[in-house]
């Protein structure tokens, strides 16, 4: 294969793909090809200016958005600079490990946090400098400067565990990613505008397939718009669905979180490419039967040392039966054989360790030229002088069919979610910590169900203080690489050649037995089921420890959702660190679930809700905020009550309700500017899409109402203030995950979300909001948050988008002369409504799709514990949507009028389903006679459906 550089690679595809199509797309966000390209260019302008033209120089990226890591590594690659990703979730003092081998260069940064562990030799360079267009790069200028790259440059650094102690840096050869993404694709055939999803970290080398597949071939990279995305497989299957993903890389571990949940079809979906660990039969026996082969899979195999991949094979049903799936066949200018170690007490003379061959592999470890030489070797059997073996440690079995299997780790490696681990790196570290005589580190892979093993680590002596070996490592180690047990013991045992026994080493777990009298009261019986299912595990004593019995950073965050889901309280992840050990735990959810009875019962009379309008919480001073000129210390706005009652699409028009009735206007506009449509979608889900009008300043500007915006970040507080005493509310976007007012599972994600202030507190340094309290219901409260944790909440909220413009982030309403009336805008809306009278028929025919995906579900335990959450989320959606028509119509219809007898009835037996789907989640159990009557009666909905589309288009406009 003819030698190239992914430069070239990447300029090939710029120069042919449209500059308007799609190259990057996270949520809402696009970027591109010509942004992307110009992006790039004007990264490496900057780039150029920084370093004075010089090359070969590292640029450290710890940023925290996959898109700004993607356009800095295109910026960085076209500088002929060494691109070197390191996650900014990885603690200061593996950093420093890291920095051991590179010791100085650029670190390109968004957060500082990091900036500590970089000497006086890194220079700093923010990511808004980076792009920022002072030097204005040129298309010319960009091509020019390619002819600086080599096939055997440099290319980029990533880390690997290393048995010293200290994370390895593999450096990456130019021409071998370059010939990796060539041939994958054309082993795959890769078109323009294909989609691609990207979901591993950038701090592993994967992540170099996941963007420059598609940005080679002139296709799109998408982003799921969070983590919890890759986490849930319910929400990363609807994601793959809706961004119609046509190819994934992704490891096992990620499938098996797919496979968990009940697999749909992939309409667009045409090939998983699975690496980093072996798959398992039974998710991909699951796969088979659910969805069927029109997805090729494929297994691919290679360390990191080799540059991706270096082995594949495509998984056929025929692997399932056999109970194995191989890595396969060496891909293009790859060759692949065994070293047969003759003295091995292997009762299989055909395993031995697996060996890659040739010249597109890295350049070795970088500043470690023994380890290198250790590893590495010119292959004697090739005439190319520039091909290389890589001895890998893995052991390997050659198949009758020609495919090779791998058997396991010659060493004691092994690896986690595709991260590669050597045992003697952790050990290391316990070994430093003052107190420990002695440590050995074993890791016991999980069932056949699981994909994920435990780490165990076995410490002596046996008075030794667990808790201050688990901080201490906290800091040391990324999380993948954190024990999730200790074992304490006076003496580890050692065999006839006096090394330590491992056979002795028994999996603590296995010796767990069921205690089912251990829980004291109902508290105590659910958190025990709790960390029973989250942990895997059989069971523990009182006094076990939430992180030594597996918990880890992914698990602790559905801790936190299953205890809210299961007992309404909310624990924040700081508590779990503090409150580990199960009774202790218990004990202080329990107390915290009786304070918020007492307060609960104490206040329920002086709750601000909107069935209670006179009770306002009234602190303004006397005095007139613009007759003194001066700001008051306290100002809270009267008249503006929580508006409860419906749910109306999301919080953004929620916010604006209050503030339209606070200027005494109607909110009926607002209400005529949806037609909800019934949509039921191949992946089987369901729910209410809609059609829309118009945009929210259209409909302020019908309310007579006028959007100001802030203008300057820095006039934050000073606006809210001068708006407040102003009498005129404030609306601002936040992320919700920084809210302390949380109570739901947007603590847990991170959201965009819309509060409205309506005073502040300038003694006591309080806001006054209104804020919903449940991601379901959105029920407004008046609460109070304090200055700083707002201000963080809007600085976030602005990350979370990626924007640094903020229009549509913060700004308030004012009164304007003319408005236009309710009446009006329900003309228009019946206008509206005939002229998609087709699509209200069409909707309508899809009643009975969704009524026997309800019934299907609900007929099946099995099936209810895996979808009975979406099925009450998507109901919930459905009756909420009926209520809010309920309101608009009741406002211009005579209460006896057919159209809303149908529509009464409609969402009667909407909320029929909805009480007997949540009792059934309560009950944690399916009541079959009730769901019955329930299913009878929404078997009528497609004949009332009908009929009220029909009353409600069919008549004229005076009858209304």
């Amino acid at each position: 294969m003819e030698e190239r550089t992914i430069q070239e690679l990447l300029l090939e595809s710029f120069e042919k793909t449209s500059k308007l199509a799609t190259a990057i797309k996270k949520g809402d966000r696009v970027v591109s090809y010509e942004e992307c390209f110009k992006t790039a260019s004007r990264i490496q302008s900057n780039l150029t200016e920084i370093t004075n033209g010089e090359t070969k120089i590292f640029c450290v990226v710890i940023l925290s958005e996959p898109e700004k890591v993607i356009l800095t590594a295109l910026g960085i690659i076209f500088t002929s600079l060494v691109f070197v990703p390191i996650d900014p979730k990885t603690p200061e003092y593996r950093v420093k490990q890291m920095l051991s081998s590179i010791d100085r260069g650029i670190v390109i940064y968004d957060d500082s946090e990091l900036l500590s562990a970089f000497g006086e030799s890194w220079r700093p360079v923010s990511y808004s400098e980076l792009v920022d267009d002072e030097n204005g790069a040129s298309k010319d200028n960009f091509i020019k400067d390619l002819g600086m790259s080599h096939p055997d440059d440099l290319l980029y650094i990533y880390f690997t565990s290393g048995t010293t102690g200290r994370p390895n840096a593999v450096a990456g050869r130019n021409k071998s990613l370059a010939h990796f993404i060539s041939w994958e694709i054309k082993e795959l055939n890769v078109g323009e505008a294909v989609r691609t999803s990207q979901l591993t970290d950038f701090g592993h080398d994967p992540f170099l397939r996941d963007i420059f597949l598609p940005l080679c071939s002139g296709g799109e990279v998408h982003i799921p718009l969070d983590k919890q995305t890759i986490l849930d497989g319910v929400r990363l299957s609807e994601w793959l669905v809706e961004s119609r993903i046509q190819i994934v890389h992704c490891t096992p571990g990620i499938f098996h979180i797919l496979c968990k949940q009940e697999l749909k079809k992939f309409p667009d979906l045409q090939c998983i490419l699975l690496a980093g660990a072996t798959p398992s039969v039974n998710d991909i026996r699951k796969w088979f039967d659910c969805v069927g082969d029109s997805s090729r899979i494929y297994n691919l195999y290679g360390p990191t040392e080799t540059t991706l991949a270096k082995m594949f094979h495509l998984i056929t049903p025929e692997d399932v039966k056999s109970g194995v799936i191989p890595i396969g066949r060496p891909i293009s200018d790859t060759s692949v054989h065994l070293i047969i170690d003759e003295d091995a007490a292997s009762e299989d003379s055909q395993v031995g360790e697996i060996v890659i061959c040739s010249p597109y592999s890295s350049l070795g470890y970088f500043n470690n030229e023994e380890l290198t030489k250790l590893k590495f070797s010119n292959d004697s059997t090739s005439n190319d002088t520039q091909t290389v073996t890589y001895k890998t440690g893995d052991l390997g079995k050659m198949l009758p069919s020609g495919n090779l299997l791998f058997i396991g780790r010659k060493d004691r490696q092994f690896k986690i979610r595709g991260y590669r681990i050597e045992p003697e790196e952790i050990e290391n570290s316990i070994l430093e910590i003052e107190g420990v005589s002695q440590c050995v580190v074993i890791y016991f892979p999980k069932d056949e169900e699981g994909i994920d093993g435990s780490i165990v680590a076995y410490l002596e002596p046996e008075y030794i203080n667990i808790e201050s070996v688990r901080r201490k490592l906290e800091k040391e180690l990324p999380h993948h690489m954190l024990p999730s047990q200790y074992v304490t013991t006076s003496s580890l045992k050692l065999n006839e050649r006096g090394k330590v026994d491992f056979t002795a080493l028994i999996d603590p777990r296995a010796i767990m037995t069921v205690d089912s009298q251990m829980a004291k009261n109902k508290t105590e019986e659910i958190l025990y089921n709790i960390w029973v299912n989250l942990l895997g595990i059989k069971g523990f004593s009182r006094d076990g420890h939430f992180f030594q019995l597996g918990g880890s950073s992914l698990n602790v965050m559905s801790l936190v959702y299953e205890i809210y889901q299961e007992m309404d309280i909310d624990v924040s992840l700081e508590e779990v660190f503090t409150y580990p050990v199960f009774s202790d735990m218990a004990s202080y959810i329990a107390g915290k679930l009786e304070t918020e009875d007492k307060i609960s019962e104490e206040n329920k009379d002086k709750l601000p809700q909107d069935d209670k309008p006179n009770q306002i919480h009234e602190l303004s001073l006397t005095y007139d905020f613009l007759q003194t000129g001066g700001i008051p210390d306290v100002k809270v706005l009267v008249n503006i009550e929580p508006f409860n009652t419906l749910f109306y699409r999301s919080c953004f028009y929620n916010a604006f309700f209050t503030v339209v009735k606070y200027h005494q206007r109607e909110i009926t506009s607002f209400l005529c500017n949806d037609i909800a449509l019934y949509d039921y979608r191949n992946n089987g889900a369901f729910g209410i899409s809609y059609l829309s009008m118009n945009e929210h300043s259209v409909l302020l500007k019908e309310q007579g109402l006028e959007i100001t915006r802030l203008e300057k970040k820095e006039q934050f507080y000073e606006s809210i203030f001068h708006s407040i005493a102003s009498n005129i509310p404030v609306i601002i976007g936040v992320d919700c995950y920084y809210e302390p007012n949380r109570t739901d599972m947007y603590q847990i994600n991170h959201w965009y979300h819309y509060v409205n202030i309506i005073g502040y507190d300038l003694k006591q340094r309080l806001f006054y909001i209104l804020e919903h309290d449940h991601a379901d219901s959105l029920d407004y409260y008046k609460m109070s948050i304090s200055f700083e944790d707002l201000e963080t909440c809007y600085t976030k909220g602005l990350l979370l988008l990626n924007s640094n413009s903020l229009n549509n982030h913060f700004f308030t309403l004012s009164k304007r002369a003319g408005y236009k009336e309710a009446t009006t805008c329900y003309q228009d809306y019946i206008s509206y409504v005939h002229f998609n009278k087709n699509r209200l028929i069409e909707s309508s025919n899809k009643v009975i799709l969704i009524v026997e995906r309800c019934d299907e579900i609900m007929r099946s335990f099995d099936r209810f514990c895996n979808e009975g959450e979406m099925l009450i989320r998507n109901i919930r959606e459905v009756y909420q949507a009926k209520t809010a028509l309920v309101y608009l119509l009741e406002r211009f219809l005579d209460e006896k009028h057919p159209c809303l007898r149908h529509l009464y009835t409609i969402v009667e037996i909407w909320k029929m389903a909805l009480l007997s789907c949540t009792e059934a989640k309560i009950r944690k159990k399916l009541i079959a006679g009730r769901w019955e009557r329930v299913y009878k009666r929404m078997q009528t909905l497609e004949h009332e459906e009908r009929e009220f589309i029909q009353k409600w288009i069919g008549g004229s406009h005076e009858d209304r």
